[in-house]
């Protein structure tokens, strides 16, 4: 693996691709591409350097196309794009959106002014403001045309495939963890059903802030966005929020629910309340899954500093989709009561 010294000289010698005289620097903390915050030495103009991870993304074109294809439509969309600016790529100076060197598949895009990545929410309109933000992106892609999206990532979110991953190891899986592998079963086809183009990746990081944090600038890393199940969002969100609170918190929950419904402006039908209880749980659980499975197979997709720490990680899931489990009962009330509002 390349140090960051090397990486940031390949930096270099990739930007004349776009630019005669830049200065760079490490942008952000993402664990998935490397990133560079750009600034020309003519203007000061700035930009976002980006080499694509191809051991996540190992096809780095179908990511590209279907990018650009996503945020050419959400520039189209007027309501959208009024509300949200929209990230875009610089063509290069042979009028590439993208450059492949020995070191990799890069591009460059502009830099959003004035805006912060929030690594954790200081207020609950925070976290309706974000729900909002991912429905309101889902939304905009109902009527993105041509073919549905490809998953740019084998089997992303994809229950069976998991599965079938984990029973190639399951004989060495810690017994007392086998009950929430086998509840995960049950769920196989709850969430099987495509019908909408999805974030995939709804953390509050994959967006921009206003420079108050009281506002949604833009929804940034659009790379997972394929076809899926419309609740995937809404799950993955209050999946991370739980996670980053050590727990379930049902006022989180609300402030979620309400956003998301707000923003995706989805009949509150029996159907759609039971997927935005079950979807909590489930994402929980399939994200568990995940992590016993690499530990089971030595480490070889999720990043360890030390020994046994995706077992650990895979404890954490589970943890939050008993919680989830626990709490359904409650979460329906919830979802009930605004779907009421709703509809008034």
């Amino acid at each position: 693996m390349a140090g960051q010294d090397q990486i940031l000289r390949q930096a270099y010698e990739v930007s004349a691709q776009w630019f005669d005289q830049v200065a760079l620097a490490p942008l952000g903390n993402g664990h998935i591409h490397h990133t560079f915050l750009l600034t020309t030495a003519q203007h000061q103009d700035q930009f976002v350097l980006q080499r694509v991870s191809e051991n996540v993304f190992p096809d780095p074109h179908l990511v590209q196309r279907q990018t650009q294809r996503v945020i050419e439509h959400l520039l189209k969309d007027l309501e959208f794009s009024s509300r949200y600016r929209v990230p875009k790529l610089q063509l290069s100076k042979i009028g590439e959106f993208h450059y492949v060197a020995q070191s990799g598949f890069w591009r460059l895009w502009h830099y959003l002014d004035h805006t912060q990545v929030l690594e954790s929410f200081q207020n609950p309109a925070q976290i309706t403001l974000t729900a909002r933000a991912f429905a309101d992106y889902q939304r905009a892609l109902i009527d993105l045309p041509g073919e549905p999206l490809m998953e740019t990532i084998e089997g992303f979110l994809q229950l069976d495939f998991y599965l079938q991953q984990f029973d190639k190891v399951s004989k060495r899986a810690p017994k007392d963890l086998m009950h929430f592998v086998q509840r995960l079963r049950g769920q196989g086809q709850l969430f099987s059903k495509f019908d909408a183009h999805v974030h995939a990746d709804c953390k509050v990081n994959n967006l921009l802030f206003n420079s108050q944090g009281m506002g949604v600038a833009a929804v940034i890393d659009l790379d997972t966005t394929m076809y899926g199940h419309w609740a995937w969002d809404f799950g993955d969100l209050m999946r991370s929020i739980a996670f980053s609170r050590g727990h379930v918190d049902l006022a989180d929950y609300q402030n979620a629910a309400e956003g998301f419904l707000h923003g995706l402006q989805k009949s509150v039908t029996e159907q759609a309340v039971q997927e935005m209880v079950q979807v909590c749980e489930h994402i929980s659980g399939m994200l568990g899954l995940r992590f016993l499975t690499d530990h089971l197979m030595g480490d070889v997709y999720f990043r360890v500093s030390e020994p046994g720490q995706n077992l650990v990680r895979a404890c954490e899931q589970f943890a939050l989709m008993q919680q989830f489990a626990d709490n359904q009962q409650k979460m329906e009330g919830v979802v009930k009561d605004l779907g009421d509002q709703l509809a008034r």
